[in-house]
């Protein structure tokens, strides 16, 4: 008989049987695996969370938008049917694919409604945040992809695609061209049919579809299947080259040929600064973006290039992807430069972003294979975060300079509408795309207008008010004109305010003398409202300056009375119920009478 082996003998402890040590692995097999398993899905809900904070931040960002620049135009000129409403060129570029876009949105959100344009540009956002965070994670992991991924999502550099609905033409050719190399990675003929088509729609969104192209073309040649496969790049090429024939009107001046590199090499330069957080300036008044993105560009870019051929020289054979998205990232700028360099600077927003793209694809590409320690990731993490701070100072700003485009935008066609039985068809008007009064007047019948009722204008800040008082100033031809030999006198002008001086009333007119001393500097005024018939203004013997506001609180000049003349001011009835005010200013006694109608 055995003797019995107590618990707490070493042999109940180093003996194991057989079945309690397989136990014990299929238990360690299995919690790695799950381990293993969690990482992925703990990974994916970071990053839809960053996503859904990004979404968010983005709408907030884009409200009290509405439509800007380009988008006038296609809202007045691409409502039609015809071939030539998707094939003509916009600005060089084929834009089939966004002007179908525009077009469902002028069918069923018209122009009243822009939160469907900004859901628009803000899913394109993010879905070529998420195509870049998959093309990384796949060469450098998730820590890196994240990182990348934040920094694309939040760029602030690059609002005016991330912000500006109109630039979803660009984002979809970028994100349909990181999808066809994509499913490049995949070496069948499923991924290389569904290149194609991903080549097609880059291609038929905007320009930049070209610098794509290159960049699928030198992955399709070089690849595994060689020209074999030419049809994938070659086919969507044709099709593109067909449309140029017929279509394209870009001119290319002689001088860009010898500026393009110079353009290429700053463009480069300033979305390399941009990425880090240097970008700071890059939004319409606010200081120059020379100091900031190309002073520390210019040598981040010479630091960028000697890394990068660092890198290629350690692996040996260069990457065939890295070489497709330099050569990518090189043709888009110096295309850019050869057909823009006349009218834009290099580090414009819209060029940021692009340049930003291949600055961070060029990053996953080039740093595959390396290991990243955690006091690397500790460095990568905390100037990630500096540039990501700096850069939505931009976003932001960018949020505010197209807010208050948008108050002058719908001040402006407000009044349009106004003034729409008076206001000629051949009219225009605009702060930067000029539109047409009869062409605005047939669009707003067709899809609606974000034009502000009078109502809306009078709660709309000091500039989209002035805006206002200025446009309905030059549609009614505002001006002092001499006494006419039929005015006659009507009724006494209700005064607002008089400044630095008295006023006397007697019959249909009130006299206004300064006070005998005034501080130097400081001017007398009298402000009345316009009665609908019209004023008279008599000048007394020195100059009086005249000003006129509606909507505003500001006095916007109107002209000079002359010593002892007499002026007469008629303005014509509109659809606002807003009286007119006219400030006089004098150092000499005058008077201002109403008229009869």
């Amino acid at each position: 008989m055995l003797p019995d082996v107590p618990v707490s003998s070493p042999a109940a402890i180093t003996a194991p049987t057989r079945s309690s040590s397989a136990g014990w692995a299929r238990s360690r097999t299995r919690r790695g695996a799950l381990a293993r398993s969690r990482k992925p899905v703990l990974l994916w809900s970071a990053f839809g969370l960053a996503l859904l904070v990004g979404a968010a931040f983005l709408y907030y960002e884009t409200r009290g938008t509405t439509f800007w620049v380009d988008e006038w135009q296609w809202a007045l000129t691409r409502r039609g049917g015809s071939p030539a409403t998707f094939l003509d060129p916009h600005n060089g570029h084929l834009s089939l694919v966004p002007v179908a876009i525009y077009k469902a949105l002028f069918a069923t959100a018209g122009l009243r409604h822009y939160a469907p344009y900004r859901v628009v540009v803000i899913l394109a956002q993010l879905g070529c945040t998420t195509l870049l965070f998959i093309y990384a994670r796949r060469r450098v992991g998730g820590f890196m992809a994240v990182v990348l991924a934040a920094l694309l999502l939040f760029f602030g550099p690059g609002w005016q695609d991330i912000l500006w609905p109109f630039q979803v033409a660009w984002l979809i050719s970028l994100g349909a061209g990181i999808g066809a190399l994509l499913v490049l990675d995949r070496g069948d003929r499923l991924g290389a049919g569904a290149a194609c088509a991903l080549t097609a729609l880059s291609l038929a969104s905007s320009g930049i579809g070209v610098a794509m192209a290159v960049a699928i073309l030198i992955d399709v040649v070089f690849g595994p299947h060689g020209w074999r496969r030419w049809w994938v790049v070659g086919a969507p090429l044709a099709a593109y080259v067909l449309w140029s024939i017929g279509y394209q009107d870009t001119s290319i001046l002689k001088h860009g040929i010898v500026v393009a590199p110079t353009f290429a090499y700053n463009a480069a330069a300033s979305s390399l600064a941009a990425v880090l957080g240097f970008g700071g300036g890059i939004v319409p008044g606010m200081a120059s973006t020379d100091a900031n993105l190309l002073g520390w560009g210019q040598p981040l870019a010479v630091a960028a290039f000697l890394l990068v051929l660092w890198r290629l020289t350690r692996l040996g054979r260069p990457p065939t992807r890295a070489l497709a998205l330099l050569a990518a990232a090189a043709c888009f700028w110096f295309l850019t430069g050869l057909t823009r360099w006349w009218i834009s600077a290099p580090y414009e927003s819209r060029y940021l972003y692009v340049g930003a793209m291949f600055v961070l694809l060029l990053t996953a590409e080039l740093a595959a294979g390396i290991r990243i320690t955690w006091a690397g990731r500790g460095v990568i993490g905390v100037v990630a975060l500096v540039a990501l701070i700096t850069n939505l100072g931009d976003m932001r700003a960018g949020g505010d300079f197209l807010r208050n485009e948008a108050q002058l935008t719908r001040a402006q066609v407000g009044a349009l509408d106004i003034a729409r039985h008076i206001v000629q068809p051949g009219y225009r008007t605009g702060p930067v795309y000029v539109l047409r009064a009869d062409q605005y007047f047939a669009a707003e019948q067709a899809i609606g207008t974000p034009a502000a009722t009078p109502a809306e204008i009078s709660a709309l800040g000091e500039g989209g008010r002035e805006a206002a008082d200025k446009e309905l100033a030059a549609i009614h031809n505002l001006r002092l004109m001499p006494r006419a030999p039929s005015a006659r006198l009507g009724t006494a002008i209700p005064v607002d305010a008089a400044t630095r001086g008295s006023t006397v009333a007697h019959g249909a007119c009130t006299s206004f003398a300064p006070e005998p001393f005034t501080a130097s500097g400081a001017v007398a005024s009298l402000s009345v409202a316009v009665p609908a018939a019209g004023l008279l203004l008599r000048n007394g013997q020195a100059p009086a300056g005249v000003g006129y506001r509606r909507f505003g609180t500001t006095f916007q000049p109107l002209g000079t009375v002359g010593p002892g003349a007499q002026a007469e001011l008629r303005i014509g009835p509109d659809l606002a119920a807003q009286p007119w005010h006219l400030q006089v200013s004098s150092s000499a006694p005058f008077s201002v009478c109403g008229l009869a109608p």
